[in-house]
């Protein structure tokens, strides 16, 4: 804890652990209530913000909480949620946080205590002003390591008692778990981004894919059906509507089933599974299986399923029952191994006779399994409960379709058993058990699941290097892909520096595979340098049977993925022809994005380049306008001063008598010329730095209470003499009330006089110009108006660009510059406000500055 200055508060530390914070807080009642919030992941992060900052504001017996956003390099402050109505705080507001006490917590990284703002001090800091807290008590909060804004409570009425060490606790805690309610609000945001990515794998997947949603009241819908819903089931895929478009499909027989099933998986959180017909629109009937698994999402239950059309099973059902005496016929000559037989009262099917296939595909006759246990010789050990679940199933005289792994006399295979069961005419129940061998699709459905891994994988690797901050990490990300998910022993990422490819990264335990690595120059014949060149992918199922001089130690098969012109990617196994197409296609999607990142960290370097070039000519500037200032304003005013010495001797000496075009006549000519165009010279110089300090920030513009109506007086009151010479009625109208804004009286000054002079410079002899102030509760706003030629609007976009006037060049019609306007807006604007201008060619112009109001200054 530290204390503040003028104006006065208190630091805390917050940082401790958890426990250790709530040991200090002895209201238990608020600390339950605490955890339960943390505790509940079923409600929504924004209510459970809400629900956190109305807590945080009733256990700190506050008026108000709120959470903010600040962006440090806008320089911005945003509310992003609150606890409840606030005159001054609502959510979505946003202002500069150089007007916000929480600029303090940002500078200092401790929580800061301010009890009664006035009596401290705060009275006349911009934070007390803009928003008229008296209490205010805030901490930063950082979300995944990252600077997210702060956590305050605050009361527009003193606190009675000083904020202590049990109040700073209070706060760590309520800041932990808006950290944790915002992570959990971020990871849900990038949970919901994944199920997107995967929709695209889904739709290729076998049958119709869906995501069913349940919420409260039996509110049931599709968030995702796959594409495949229109040539299976005949519906379109749109999720809007295809619950009920599904339903009205399903027999009405069968549809309270399906709804029953529904509302009991819903109920109880667990799988769903139903057969049933389906009458698609064109009137054909088929049979879906529909399997799901379910998944609680805050509010909601999902069920992320599949529609498969087992129509030909059901068929094939139906048609085994009523040919059965033909399956008879056919048993012997069928080519897939079939067992006829008759169950026990275990369960267990006792073979009476086998086809041929079957003795050729297990290595058993018939003879044998007539006095032998079918299932001591098929089935593997790690296959019993399987087939004593087969067996239930038979004792309750279901017909079986599994698959399973049978021992063969060519090892364990994979099998397709269907076992149906019939009554015979003349008695027992007897079953046929038929065998059909799925091994290679089997292997092809690993194959699939293993690549939709690497595809998982592969995403979060994208992302991964997706934001990545440098090359070693791009590397990394890589090496640990290849490596862990894909599992080739040998990875290597050479980047480009120069004219050779170096490695940055490679495999823990490549020296156990390959001699020392060592860096290539790209223009070598070595293949990793040829492939970099040819921007190609190159693959070697064999690396012995490569023209490369380089040692491959054990290595037998390569690839060499180019990443686009930074470097590549070596992945090598230690069998020949071991390294996959589908692998490589993969590694080559991951270099495309890798070559992308190191693009964006190339480029951002060099922005840093160019940014410390334009800060090191930015400097540059300021030190010539310097020494402009000094060297062209010193001997500059001694030429007018000169001239304005001369110009006096020669009235002098020549006196009243001097004869027109006298010597005497000629010198005061030339003396009054060089101080006008000195003193033209001298304004331009003024005007070039004004401009110059405006742009930079380098003038300073101090912002207080002015009345305007008395700055309009004065400023037009200098310039009444010049209207009067040039024979220009200058008018003045404000009201007799002061008009108080909030600006700088010396860049007010700059305003007026540029605005005012130049509206008589563009104004003929007998013309008007009329200065006016009004304003309300609001804005002060002041208009020049003349009657002067004016201009084409068009051309109104360039006049308050820097040298710009509508006549330019030798011949044009006015002197000037070109910058009072280009002064006149930058002055404006760093003052808060803005300027705007109306004008026709021949009618004049009115150029309108608009400030915002403010109230008296305390004279007390």
């Amino acid at each position: 804890m530290k204390d503040l200055g003028r104006p006065s508060g208190r630091f805390f530390s917050i940082n401790g652990n958890t426990d250790a914070l709530e040991a200090t807080i002895d209201d238990q009642a608020y600390r339950t209530r605490l955890r339960d919030l943390r505790a509940d992941e079923t409600r929504p992060p924004a209510e459970t913000l809400q629900a956190l900052l109305r807590l945080g504001a009733e256990w700190l017996g506050l008026e108000h909480g709120h959470l903010t956003r600040i962006d440090l390099a806008a320089g911005t402050h945003t509310i992003v949620e609150v606890s409840g109505p606030h005159p001054v705080l609502e959510k979505g507001r946003t202002c500069d946080l150089s007007t916000t006490y929480c600029r303090h917590v940002v500078a200092r990284g401790d929580a800061l205590a301010v009890g009664n703002a006035p009596e401290q001090g705060w009275n006349r800091d911009p934070a007390y002003e803009a928003f008229e807290l008296s209490t205010y008590f805030g901490a930063k909060v950082v979300v995944e390591n990252e600077f997210y804004g702060t956590l305050c409570f605050v009361d527009r009425e003193p606190r009675v008692e000083s904020f202590g060490e049990s109040d700073a606790a209070v706060l760590a805690l309520l800041v932990r778990a808006v950290e944790q309610t915002l992570e959990r609000r971020r990871t849900g945001k990038a949970l919901q981004e994944k199920e997107g990515r995967l929709r695209g794998l889904a739709n290729s997947l076998p049958g119709v894919t869906y995501q069913f949603y349940a919420r409260p009241g039996e509110d049931w819908g599709y968030h995702f059906v796959g594409q495949k819903a229109e040539s299976v089931l005949g519906l379109s895929a749109e999720p809007e509507g295809f619950h009920d478009r599904f339903i009205q499909c399903i027999p009405p027989e069968y549809r309270e089933q399906y709804v029953e099933n529904t509302r009991t998986a819903s109920k109880e959180l667990c799988p769903a599974r139903i057969e049933m017909p389906f009458d698609r629109p064109d009137g054909t009937r088929i049979w879906l299986l529909c399997s799901s698994m379910p998944e609680r999402r805050e509010d909601e239950i999902l069920f992320n399923g599949v529609l498969l059309d087992i129509t030909d099973r059901k068929e094939a059902e139906q048609a085994l029952q009523a040919e059965r005496d033909r399956f008879e016929t056919l048993f012997h000559n069928l080519p897939t191994p079939v067992v006829h037989g008759w169950p026990d009262d275990d369960g267990r099917v006792r073979p009476q006779n086998v086809n041929d296939t079957f003795e050729t595909v297990f290595g058993i006759d018939k003879d044998h399994l007539r006095t032998e246990d079918l299932r001591a010789h098929i089935v593997p050990p790690d296959a019993q409960d399987d087939a004593d679940s087969i067996r239930r199933w038979l004792q309750n005289g279901e017909p079986v379709d599994r698959e399973v792994q049978r021992e063969t006399s060519r090892g364990i295979r994979d099998f397709r058993v269907q076992v149906t069961l019939r009554e015979d005419e003349s008695g027992p129940v007897e079953g046929y058990a038929i065998y059909t061998d799925i091994t290679e699709r089997k292997r092809r459905e690993r194959t699939l699941q293993d690549r939709q891994e690497k595809v998982e994988a592969l995403y979060a690797t994208t992302a991964q290097v997706l934001r990545a901050e440098d090359e070693a990490a791009v590397a990394q990300c890589i090496v640990d892909l290849v490596n862990e998910v894909f599992g080739y022993p040998i990875v290597v990422v050479r980047f480009r520096e120069d004219h050779r490819l170096t490695p940055v990264q490679a495999s823990p335990n490549i020296s156990d595979h390959l001699p020392e690595l060592s860096s290539l120059d790209v223009t070598s014949e070595s293949v990793v340098a040829t492939a970099f060149r040819d921007g190609d992918t190159t693959v070697f199922d064999d690396l012995r049977a490569a023209d490369d001089a380089a040692d491959p130690g054990a290595v037998r098969a390569t690839a060499i993925v180019p990443v686009g012109m930074h470097g590549t990617i070596s992945v090598a196994a230690l069998e020949a022809g071991a390294v996959e197409d589908f692998d490589r296609r993969l590694i080559e999607i991951l270099s495309t994005y890798a070559a992308l990142v190191l693009d964006r960290i190339t480029y951002e370097g060099e922005l840093v380049s160019a940014k410390e070039e334009a800060e090191r000519l930015n400097r540059m500037k300021s030190a010539f306008l310097a020494n402009m200032s000094h060297e062209i304003r010193t001997p500059l005013t001694s030429i007018i001063g000169f001239a304005e010495v001369i110009g006096d001797e020669v009235a002098r000496l020549s006196g009243r008598s001097a004869p027109e075009g006298s010597t005497f006549n000629t010198l005061h000519q030339f003396s009054e010329l060089i101080e006008e165009s000195g003193h033209r010279l001298l304004e331009t110089l003024d005007a070039v730095l004004n401009l110059s300090r405006l742009e930079a920030g380098e003038m300073k513009l101090d912002c207080i209470p002015l009345n305007l109506t008395e700055e309009v007086r004065e400023a037009a009151g200098l310039f009444e003499p010049q209207a009067h010479t040039e024979g220009i009625d200058l008018q003045v109208e404000t009201p007799d009330a002061p008009l108080w804004a909030c600006v700088d009286e010396g860049g007010l000054r700059i305003v007026l006089q540029n605005l005012i002079s130049n509206a008589l410079k563009y104004t003929e002899e007998g013309g008007a110009v009329h200065v006016r102030a009004d304003g309300d509760d609001d804005a002060v706003v002041l208009e020049v108006e003349d009657t002067g030629v004016g201009m084409d609007p068009g051309r109104v976009p360039e006049l308050f660009e820097p040298f710009r006037q509508e006549s330019e060049g030798p011949g044009r019609t006015y002197e000037g510059t070109g910058l009072g306007l280009a002064v006149t807006k930058q002055a404006t604007e760093q003052m808060g406000g803005t300027i705007a201008v109306e004008t026709a060619k021949g009618e004049g112009s009115c150029f309108t500055v608009q400030f915002p109001a403010t109230a008296p200054p305390d004279r007390a």
